[in-house]
């Protein structure tokens, strides 16, 4: 339901947005969602890759990729949002498009994610304590939580 709500309120700011811009600009209304469609098709090309190869790259410096594939992730998110017609969603690609907000908000969710893991059970291990001869030694624990009360798969 919160996301139907989410989703709703999402149409109502794009549709004002292209209200109020075309009331301002008139007719460069559509040049300035055309740039935006361009820009955002710029945004996604190669982005796969370019992801691809900044998680190799993390991993090859002993570094986990998790923070360039969540960045990766956010620039293609931001692409998505500029390629979709409306201003709202284009000033959120905007600020995604910014690097400092981008760390933020991947740092922000990183976060959250690794929360919402450890309370779900999943062991989170950093790969800081790597040895000089590369061997990551760990004892392995199997944990098995409960499932969530009022939650089943097949419903």
């Amino acid at each position: 339901m919160r996301f139907l709500v989410l989703f709703a309120l999402a149409i109502a700011a794009e549709v004002s947005s292209l209200v109020w811009a075309g009331r301002w600009f008139g007719g460069w209304t559509y040049l300035a969602l055309v740039a935006g469609v361009a820009l955002g098709m710029a945004v996604l090309a190669g982005r796969g890759v370019a992801m691809v190869q900044a998680a190799i790259a993390a991993l090859g410096s002993g570094q986990s990729p998790t923070a360039a594939i969540v960045d990766g992730a956010l620039l293609a998110f931001a692409g998505i949002l500029l390629i979709v017609p409306g201003f709202a969603s284009d000033t959120v690609a905007l600020l995604l498009l910014v690097p400092p907000l981008r760390r933020w908000w991947r740092d922000r969710l990183i976060t959250a994610g690794r929360a919402r893991l450890m309370r779900d059970g999943v062991v989170v291990v950093d790969a800081r304590g790597v040895g000089d001869d590369g061997v990551i030694d760990v004892d392995g624990v199997e944990v098995r939580p409960p499932p969530p009360a009022g939650r089943r798969l097949l419903d």
